[in-house]
């Protein structure tokens, strides 16, 4: 059968359609309108135990609450009903349910004009600005194609908040509202009007009043579009030379930050796209002014984005920045009176400052702008392979190395690792983000493996000094940075901290280095476990687990805590099983006597190298022993604690009561990772200690223990083991009158009540995810319900039994996971010795790949 031949306006339509498919093939990506349809479904129903609303039944919800919204604002109802549906619109919000791109820019576009309109309640302003910056905020989801804002508008409403009349009363907080709402609605500003709000923004500067010169300097940084800066860029930095502040300082450094990340894309300067938003008016699409304006630029040089010597700043731009850096952090270097006089006029200057114009400065980091601007700033020079701003960071970190020293601790000790922090986590930041396909940084300005060997190895010489520092905050920063630094390079930065821990937990260094190299061998463990990265964790790891044994230390609480929180980081990692050492290995079965190798080699690791079987496999059978080995001293730990005082029991002082919270959860953990074959091992332990011992110092000690055992083993195994054993001593001690008198004191219990507590605290522990463990002792549990709240008269055991009676419940009527393991189930359940488990070490999932399991 022939087709139909089609109309004349039919062909018509057909051919301008192929027309535009034609223009949109050779317009570039970043000047073509974005697909409002293309949305990424980040709700993973896999990691559900119920099912969820598909994406088609929220966006119908979300119409609906949209409608609501636009009778509401017909009929000028902000203060119920509009507010009654934003309220509905920020809950579903918090799915986290993508929105179309088009719907969002026309919802924003709403709430801008609303936000801005003159005479509008301060309360309502605020509440329209929140969920404005919400759906604004984030360039991933609109940009300036999708939404252009009008900048004036804001301004107008804003400025007689701002500089309000001397004999106006009733003034209002509202203009920081405004600002907050600039801050991330310039990006949406078109930038051709950038000469327009410096022209009205500028003229308000009045150089002998510090508070107009910030004031006006605060307007620019909140107004001025990041995406075209080449016209007033160089005048900035004019501007910025002319006055000395710290708050000065601090906004431009912040401004120069946001455009450094910005245009490490090159496409975000295109002239093209301001040629666009520049003639583009209501109602015109988008992809028919693109081609339009395309065509008037043929001919032309391709756009290649912004970059001078150094980044985007030019030679003389650069050496004032890093300049301001050394200024910053107020050490002794350079010529010292020049850098004295300078900083105290900057601080006089900021002293006369009101503290109205104090609350317009944007909030900012230094610190984070400084690392933002030179880590952006790196690219290597194709010629001559040198990257200038890794070399101007390598003579800053060279001329300051002796501050890094804990010798020479001073006020600039805490800002130096704190800026050590930063750069390491920008330039991680950068490079993950570069190696995604999607990234539009080119290729010859991208971060390679070179720069970021020699940015660790500059930043490792600095950090492995910092980490001994007595101060805490310092100390906390600098293992920050050393986590960051060993995930870019584990091959530079675990070696040298492994040998120094060995040394230090043999004893062979002061008490303060000890728990120094225990904080930072915490912090690169997650490095140190990834086999895929450093191969040779199989043979160090079994000594510094054995040698962290004295660590648990009755004593030394602050040792302890540091301890546990090494344990935990290893132990969530790895699996504990017991597998038989091939002939003629000679495993480490007596943690208290085993022989170590000589430490001294383990500076000499080499990431490739492969790893040695018989190694492997010593490591196996070590590690079952010294699980084992590790309850036990986290027993007798327990067993050293202070009497527990008042009504919330509290054991010792707050030292105490951390390392009590350490120590369980790094138990917790332990728990999780040990192997089906070894859990009775765990639970007979735990079962023999309990029926033979008895302790009021340990009676909330053990009961997270229980919990443990119950979490992390196995809730079924577990119960089904202790159960018996606490409901017949709790019915024999209610048998002998325990808790039988009438009391409201709980500061001081009974000691004829200590038995009872004590089977309380471990019953209640292991009922924790013992789901359907629980029914097949139905009649009991009923039984010895109905009992303890019949016979138990003080107000303690009140607490205890609502306690267990709260603990059963929940674990029969709540969703939790079967296991909280680091692999998914079919895994961890097929590892055997001919797929060794340390390959696997350290291995982390995406989310839609990670696979949960419910009871």
């Amino acid at each position: 059968m022939e087709s139909e031949p089609s109309s004349p306006d039919q062909q018509e339509k057909q051919q301008a359609d192929d027309t535009s498919d034609d223009f949109n093939k050779r317009l570039p990506k970043h000047l073509q309108s974005p697909s409002g349809s293309n949305r990424t479904d980040k709700t993973h129903p896999n990691l559900m135990p119920y099912p969820i609303e598909s994406l088609e039944q929220m966006d119908t919800h979300l119409e609906l609450i949209i409608q609501h919204l636009l009778e509401a604002a017909q009929a000028k109802d902000f203060e119920l009903a509009f507010n009654y549906w934003q309220q509905v619109l920020e809950k579903w919000l918090d799915f986290r349910y993508p929105i179309k791109r088009r719907l969002r820019a026309r919802l924003a576009a709403l709430y801008y004009n609303l936000t801005v309109s003159p005479g509008m309640e301060p309360d309502c302003v605020a509440r329209m600005a929140k969920l404005l910056i919400i759906l604004i905020k984030s360039d991933k989801t609109l940009d300036v194609r999708d939404l252009q804002l009008d900048w004036k508008a804001l301004y107008n409403v804003m400025k007689p908040e701002l500089f309000p009349k001397q004999r106006a009363t009733g003034l209002t907080n509202i203009y920081l509202t405004y600002l907050n709402v600039a801050e991330v609605a310039n990006a949406y500003f078109p930038p051709h009007t950038t000469m327009e709000i410096m022209e009205t923004i500028l003229p308000q500067l009045n150089g002998p009043d510090v508070n107009t010169v910030l004031s006006t300097q605060s307007l620019l940084c909140h107004f001025l579009p990041i995406s075209h800066p080449l016209p007033w860029l160089d005048s900035i930095f004019r501007l910025w030379n002319t006055f000395q502040s710290q708050s000065w300082d601090s906004q431009w450094l912040d401004l120069l930050a946001r455009l450094s990340q910005k245009h490490l894309d090159p496409n975000a300067s295109d002239p093209r796209l301001e040629h666009i938003l520049k003639n583009l008016n209501p109602g015109d699409k988008f992809d028919d002014k693109a081609i339009e304006t395309l065509s008037t630029f043929e001919g032309q040089e391709a756009w290649s984005g912004i970059h001078r010597d150094v980044g985007i700043y030019t030679e003389r731009q650069w050496s004032f920045i890093m300049t301001q850096c050394v200024r910053y952090f107020s050490v002794p270097v350079g010529s010292n009176t020049v850098q004295a006089v300078a900083t105290y006029s900057a601080r006089v200057t900021d002293i006369k400052v009101s503290s109205r114009v104090l609350k317009m400065l944007k909030p900012s980091e230094t610190l984070k702008s400084f690392a933002i601007i030179i880590v952006t700033s790196m690219t290597e020079d194709p010629k001559s392979g040198e990257c200038r701003a890794l070399t101007s960071l390598s003579r800053l970190l060279t001329a300051m190395e002796t501050f890094f020293h804990p010798s020479n601790y001073g006020r600039w000790s805490a800002k130096l690792a704190k800026f050590l922090n930063y750069l390491a986590k920008q330039f991680a930041r950068r490079w993950t983000s570069e190696s995604r396909t999607e990234q539009n940084t080119p290729a010859h300005w991208k971060l390679t493996a070179r720069i970021k060997k020699r940015f660790v190895s500059m930043l490792s010489n600095v950090l492995l000094m910092s980490m001994f520092s007595k101060d805490s905050t310092t100390a906390t920063w600098t293992q920050h940075a050393l986590k960051i630094a060993a995930y870019l390079e584990p091959s530079v930065m675990v070696p040298p901290i492994v040998e120094r821990s060995v040394l230090a937990l043999e004893g062979l260094l002061e008490t303060h280095r000890t728990t120094a190299c225990i904080g930072a061998l915490t912090s690169v463990m997650g490095s140190m476990l990834n086999v895929q990265s450093f191969r040779n964790v199989t043979s160090s790891l079994p000594i510094i687990l054995d040698l962290l044994l004295p660590g648990i230390d009755p004593n030394d609480p602050s040792k302890t805590m540091y301890t546990a929180m090494l344990v935990l980081q290893t132990v969530s990692k790895i699996k504990i099983s017991e597998i038989t050492a091939i002939s003629g290995a000679q495993g480490l079965s007596d943690p208290e006597q085993s022989e170590h190798p000589e430490h001294e080699d383990l500076s000499q690791f080499n990431p490739s190298q492969p790893d040695d079987g018989m190694i492997v496999l010593e490591s196996e059978s070590f590690l079952s022993e010294w699980a084992l080995t590790y309850f036990q001293r986290v027993m007798s730990f327990f067993e050293n604690l202070p009497e527990p005082q008042g009504k919330q029991e509290k054991t010792g002082g707050k030292l105490e009561e951390n390392t009590i919270n350490f120590l369980s959860a790094s138990f917790d953990e332990l728990c999780k990772s040990i192997s089906p074959e070894l859990s009775p091992m765990m639970v007979d332990y735990f079962k023999t200690y309990v029926s033979d011992n008895v302790r009021s110092n340990m009676v909330k000690a053990v009961g997270l223990v229980a919990s443990s055992l119950s979490r992390g083993i196995s809730g079924s195994v577990t119960f089904e083991s202790i159960y018996p054993l606490c409901d017949a001593r709790i019915r024999a001690e209610l048998e002998a009158g325990a808790a039988s008198v009438h009391t409201m004191s709980t500061n001081s219990p009974n000691g004829s009540d200590l038995r009872l507590h004590w089977f309380f605290s471990i019953i209640i522990g292991i009922s924790n995810n013992a789901g359907l463990a629980i029914l097949g002792f139905k009649d009991s549990v009923l039984s010895l319900l109905k009992l303890v709240l019949k016979d138990c008269k003080t107000e303690r055991s009140y607490l205890y039994t609502s306690t267990l009676l709260y603990t059963l419940l929940r674990a029969l009527i709540e969703y939790y996971p079967e296991d909280s393991r680091f692999l998914n189930p079919n895994e961890w359940d097929n590892l055997d010795s001919k797929n060794p488990h340390q390959t696997l070490w350290g291995k982390t999932y995406k989310a839609q790949d990670a696979k949960v399991f419910f009871f």
